[in-house]
C-alpha cells in the first residue's frame, strides 16, 4: 500500500522516555506530525530533552534548493500598456508559470525538508508578516521573501521585524511605495502595530499618523527589485509616538514599539493559541511565559521552548482541540505515510480549494483558523484527498499516482494483530476514534479507515 518499508520496534510503551501519543502531541503541534524516523529518536527521550532536540535540529542552516529562476526576476522591460497582444500574452504566461512553480517549490519543500519545524515556523510567519502574490504581482520577491522568513523563523523577533518592514513584497503589499512626506499612507504603519506587534486597542490614531510619517520614504527599486531609502520623500520633521518625541525614522518607531511588553506579550498569546489552545487561553502562562520572552531580549526560541515546557501544552484537555490547516493535513499525512508524491501540482490546485492558497491569503488577517477551516464542502474535499493517498490508485487509472501496493510498516515476529492497530490508532490519531475500528479488516484497510476517521481532522 506505501512506499517504504520501516521498521517498528514493538517495546512497551511504558518504557519510553516519551510515549508514542506525547511524540505525536509534539510533532503534530509543531512539525507537520510525527514521522517514523522521528519517533524512532524521540521515544528515547524525556519531554524536556525531546523539545531541545527539536529546537537545536531545526535552528541548523538549512536552504532549500530554489526555482531555476530564483535570481531572475521577471521585470517588465515597457509597461503592459505598450506591449502588443503576443507581447502581453507571452509575458502572463511566464508570469503565471513561475507562481505556479513557486507554490509547487514550497509545497515539495514542506514534504522533503530535514528541518519541519523550520518549516512550519516558515509558515506560521507567512500567516503573521502576511503577503499575497496577487498584490505584490512578482514571483521573485514573494520567494526572497519566503527565504527571509526562514532564516529568522527561530531567531530574534526584534531584528526579524526591522528586516521584515523594509523587505520589498511587504512594502507592497502593504502599500507603503506611495508613502511620502507630501502624503503620508497609513496603511504599513497601522498594520505593524495591529497586526505585527502591539495588537488593536494598544495604540492611537495619532500613533499610526506619527509613525506613518517615520516610514515616508521607506520604498522599492522596482528595476532593482530591492528596497531603497528615498530621502527626498522622507519626512524630517519631529514625531511624537507612543509617548516618545524625536525626529523619528521607521527603525525608531519598531524599536520604540520592541521597547512595549505588551509586544512581547502579544507574540506570546498567538503562540500560545498556535501551539497549544486557540480558544481556552491560560492568561497566567501568558504573563509569565511572555516576561520570559520580553527578557530575552525576544529570542523566538526561548519563547517556543517556554511554550513546549508549559505544562499547558501537555495537558490532556488541549490535545485534539485545533484543527490542522489543509497544509498541515496534505504535508503530515505524506510525510507520516513517507510518501512522495509524482504529482504535487495538483495538491497545489487541492490546498487552493481548501482556502489555503499558498503565498495568497485572503487578506492583511491572513489565513483563517480553527473550526473556520472545517464546512460541509472542506469536509468532503479533505476526505476525497485522504483516500487518494490510501487508495494506491487515482481516479481508476492503471498506474498509481501517490503509492503503490506495498507495507510502509513492518514488525517484529510474534506481534499480534491487535498490538499492532493500537501502534496505528497512536501513530496517527491524537485522541481514540469516532468510528470503531473494524479488526476484521487487513491492516491497510483499517489504517486507511483511521485516516479518515474525523478525529485525523484534528491536532
Amino acid at each position: 500500500m506505501f512506499t517504504k518499508l520501516f521498521v517498528i520496534l514493538m517495546l512497551p510503551f511504558v518504557t519510553f522516555a516519551l510515549n508514542l501519543k506525547d511524540a505525536k502531541h509534539l510533532m503534530d503541534r509543531t512539525s507537520f506530525g510525527l514521522t517514523q524516523k522521528e519517533f524512532q529518536i524521540l521515544k528515547n527521550k524525556n519531554k524536556k530533552e525531546a523539545v531541545n532536540w527539536l529546537i537545536n535540529q531545526n535552528k541548523k542552516d538549512y536552504e532549500p534548493d530554489l526555482p531555476s529562476w530564483a535570481n531572475s526576476p521577471l521585470i517588465k522591460t515597457k509597461p503592459m500598456k505598450k506591449m502588443s497582444t503576443q507581447e502581453r500574452k507571452i509575458f502572463r504566461q511566464k508570469y503565471r508559470k513561475r507562481v505556479l512553480s513557486l507554490k509547487i517549490w514550497w509545497l515539495k519543500t514542506m514534504l522533503k525538508t530535514e528541518t519541519p519545524l523550520r518549516e512550519k515556523m516558515t509558515l506560521f510567519w507567512h500567516n503573521h508578516f502576511t503577503s499575497s502574490i496577487k498584490k505584490v504581482r512578482s514571483p521573485y520577491l514573494m520567494l526572497k521573501q519566503n527565504e527571509l522568513l526562514r532564516q529568522n523563523a527561530l531567531g530574534n523577533f526584534g531584528v526579524f521585524l526591522h528586516v521584515i518592514s523594509k523587505d520589498p513584497a511587504m512594502i507592497l503589499y502593504l502599500d507603503n511605495q506611495s508613502n511620502k512626506k507630501q502624503k503620508a499612507n497609513e496603511n504599513f504603519a497601522r498594520e505593524v502595530m495591529e497586526l505585527f506587534t502591539l495588537g488593536v486597542g494598544h495604540y492611537s490614531e495619532k500613533d499610526v499618523k506619527e509613525s506613518a510619517r517615520a516610514y515616508t520614504g521607506w520604498h522599492v527599486n522596482l528595476k532593482k527589485m530591492k528596497f531603497v531609502y528615498v530621502k527626498k520623500f522622507h519626512d524630517y520633521h519631529e514625531k511624537s509616538f507612543l509617548g516618545e518625541n524625536g525626529n523619528f525614522d521607521g527603525d525608531d518607531v519598531l524599536n520604540i514599539i520592541l521597547k512595549k511588553k505588551q509586544t512581547a506579550k502579544f507574540i506570546t498569546l498567538k503562540f500560545y493559541k498556535e501551539f497549544i489552545n486557540d480558544n481556552d487561553i491560560n492568561q497566567s502562562e501568558i504573563a509569565r511565559i511572555s516576561d520570559i520572552f520580553y527578557r530575552s531580549n525576544y529570542d523566538i526560541s526561548t519563547l517556543l521552548k517556554e511554550i513546549l515546557l508549559s505544562p499547558e501544552f501537555w495537558s490532556e484537555k488541549n490535545r485534539a482541540v485545533l484543527v490542522k490547516s489543509p497544509v498541515e493535513l496534505i504535508v503530515g499525512t505524506l510525510r507520516a505515510l513517507d510518501i512522495q508524491p509524482k504529482n504535487v501540482k495538483s495538491l497545489v490546485y487541492i490546498l487552493k480549494q481548501l482556502k489555503q492558497d499558498l503565498f495568497d491569503p485572503p487578506n492583511v488577517k491572513g489565513w483563517s483558523s480553527g473550526v473556520d477551516w472545517l464546512d460541509s464542502s472542506s469536509v468532503l474535499l479533505r476526505n476525497q484527498t485522504i483516500s487518494r493517498f490510501t487508495r494506491g490508485k487515482e481516479m481508476g487509472k492503471k498506474v498509481s499516482m501517490m503509492m503503490q501496493e506495498k507495507e510502509n510498516f513492518t514488525f517484529k515476529k510474534g506481534i499480534s494483530k491487535n498490538k499492532k492497530i493500537e501502534f496505528f490508532k497512536e501513530y496517527f490519531l491524537p485522541m481514540d476514534p469516532i468510528h470503531p475500528i473494524n479488526h476484521k479488516y487487513k491492516i491497510k484497510k483499517i489504517i486507511a479507515n483511521l485516516l479518515k476517521d474525523p478525529v485525523y481532522q484534528l491536532k
